[in-house]
């Protein structure tokens, strides 16, 4: 095909509903959620040791048997410096080690900033960086960044007025080398006698500058770096877009892929590209989009598919065959959990998706690994198995005790935080593992969901044991594929189990809590009917569907109350939540089988 013929664009009929946090796409079987950096002003730990609460633009990567993701940080809000890149890294994707600064805060010199916003005395640079990693053909890892300037929260950092981008090589045993710069943005004034560090090329390091060079002449790699510089010196070969996301098609052509739906071409690896076009079909705002290839003849997109730039909701993946026509979209996340700490510029949901970056064509386990932030605060890591699919046809019978404790748990769709998780453990008087779900969250929880075949007449046994706190509770909701609600079990911590029906809340069974229970549900969907027995007991309590749907293939498991908040008219200007600092009393909730088969009546 023709260069010029090719556009990308999005031919499925599937559509997201933003009035739902999930957009009523189906689920993707198997995703797995895990939070790498919970923001925390008052008690940090972890990968948010410093206690700052805007965490944003994460950029992740595979090297060396090791995952390394590198994100921005302010003490408050966006472009309201001082800033910084913060660095983690994880063996497994999962465990996250705590953070150390990759590029410090910068105190910008007096007299040289030319914009036309007064900079004040003793200002700090804001950090903007859309490529953060670059490995080598020799093997060595650079991490890089770049120092913007923001005279006031209005100011962007990418203005072409800043600093310059910074570069230092990372090294397998987690040294971190000296800073350099890259590359000055020396039309706007700046240069080695202005600036705090060496440009590279002063290194002893050959074998270093030798990979900068290799990187400043990969004109896809530094097309990213456009935005923040904007010279007009020749070094770019495309100019005007935003937040570049590339792959090679079958033919050798590479797609480029932008924020606000723009599109391109290159027929040779960057040097020269089509004109720019707006893939109308491809509905999406200001926040990033992730294409890559994932197999041979296979292709995905991932992306808020949206058009509201400040509720970003939700995170949906779309397929394709070619690299072009892409259809099937399909639902990554769709957990908007509240925002906790106010701030400029933090908009609501999902924001800036990445994934393997900086070399790494592949993780060790062949899945695709994505990284974003949520509500700009906290740091999110996904992993998506591959093939890619939101239908299945094998019906459910989980016995955990087949698990090893700590495994990843296969064709569920597992969202855990680092306060509430989700995990393969032993109870502490038990012998085998079972799903263990532990929450200590104060404004979100740990949630584990499972498909199964769509039908009409399903028959669903599991075996369950609940220890919560005063203010626990555990939820059970049975749903259809656009997660509209069947019913919802309540389970509290006096024991009580509540069913969620089409007349209101009714009690179906007392003190239940700290001793395993065995539940039977029957259901009619062509009759809008659910019947529960709670065993030993023989008697079965009838109750009517709250919704109308005429099939079910999804149960989901949650340690705490669904959510509808916040909405895409929700202001921004909502302030810090009250004791978010504080965990929750911690509950439990354990798992021992679930099994789902067609009803025979």
């Amino acid at each position: 095909m023709n260069a010029k013929r090719k556009r990308v664009r999005y031919t499925g009929t599937e559509t997201a509903n933003i009035d739902y946090h999930h957009g009523q796409l189906a689920s993707i079987i198997g995703v797995h959620h895990f939070q790498a950096v919970r923001a925390n002003r008052a008690q940090p730990a972890g990968g948010d040791a410093y206690g700052w609460t805007f965490n944003h633009a994460p950029l992740l990567t595979y090297w060396r048997d090791k995952y390394y993701l590198q994100y921005v940080s302010c003490p408050v809000s966006e472009n309201v410096p001082p800033s910084r890149t913060l660095l983690i890294t994880s063996l497994d994707g999962v465990h996250w080690e705590d953070a150390v600064i990759l590029f410090p805060e910068y105190r910008v010199p007096e007299g040289i900033y030319q914009g036309p916003e007064a900079l004040a005395p003793d200002s700090y640079a804001m950090m903007h960086q859309r490529m953060g990693f670059f490995k080598s053909s020799c093997d060595k890892m650079l991490a890089l960044g770049f120092y913007g300037i923001c005279p006031n929260h209005n100011v962007m950092p990418n203005d072409g007025l800043g600093i310059g981008r910074v570069v230092r090589e990372i090294h397998p045993d987690g040294r971190l080398d000296p800073i350099y710069f890259i590359r000055y943005n020396s039309h706007a004034g700046w240069n080695e006698t202005n600036t705090s560090y060496p440009l590279y090329t002063s290194s002893p390091d050959g074998g270093f500058i030798q990979a900068c060079e290799e990187l400043l002449s990969d004109k896809l790699e530094t097309a990213k770096w456009w935005e923040e510089d904007r010279s007009q010196d020749g070094f770019y070969k495309i100019e005007g877009n935003k937040a570049l996301s590339c792959y090679r098609l079958a033919d050798g052509d590479t797609v480029g892929l932008w924020k606000w739906s723009l599109t391109s071409i290159s027929p040779d690896h960057g040097e020269t590209w089509l004109p720019t076009e707006e893939a109308d079909s491809l509905i999406m705002a200001g926040s990033k989009i992730w294409g890559q290839q994932i197999a041979e003849g296979h292709y995905v997109l991932i992306y808020n598919p949206s058009l509201d730039n400040t509720h970003r909701w939700p995170l949906a993946l779309s397929t394709s065959e070619d690299g072009l026509n892409f259809d099937r979209l399909m639902l990554v996340s769709g957990e908007v959990p509240p925002r906790r700490y106010a701030g400029e510029h933090k908009y609501y949901g999902l924001n800036y998706v990445t994934g393997l970056t900086g070399g790494a064509i592949e993780s060790p386990d062949g899945a695709i690994w994505i990284s974003y932030c949520v509500n700009k605060e906290d740091i999110w890591v996904s992993r998506i198995p591959i093939p890619v699919t939101s239908r299945t046809v094998q019906w459910v019978d989980e016995h955990f005790h087949a698990y090893s404790a700590g495994n990843l748990i296969a064709n569920w769709q597992i969202y855990r935080t680092l306060l509430s998780t989700v995990t393969m453990a032993a109870p502490e008087e038990e012998q085998q593992p079972c799903m263990v779900f532990l929450h200590t969250d104060p404004y979100d929880y740990a949630k584990a969901e499972r498909c199964f075949p769509k039908h009409d007449k399903v028959e669903i046994t599991f075996c369950c044991r609940t220890d919560l706190a005063h203010s626990g509770r555990m939820e059970i909701e049975v749903l259809n594929s656009k997660s509209m609600l069947a019913f919802r079990m309540i389970l509290y911590p006096d024991g009580a189990i509540m069913v969620r029906h089409g007349s209101g809340t009714t009690r179906i069974a007392e003190d239940c809590a700290r001793k395993w229970t065995n539940v039977e549900i029957r259901i009619d969907a062509s009759r809008h009917e659910v019947f529960i027995r709670i065993m030993p007991n023989e008697e079965w309590t009838a109750l009517r569907f709250v919704m109308s749907i005429p099939t079910v293939d999804k149960i989901l498991f949650r340690t705490g109350a669904a959510r509808r908040t916040p909405t895409y008219d929700t202001e921004l200007s909502e302030g810090d939540l009250p004791e978010v600092c504080a965990p929750a009393e911690e509950s439990h909730f354990y798992l021992k089988s679930l099994s789902i088969q067609p009803l025979r009546l």
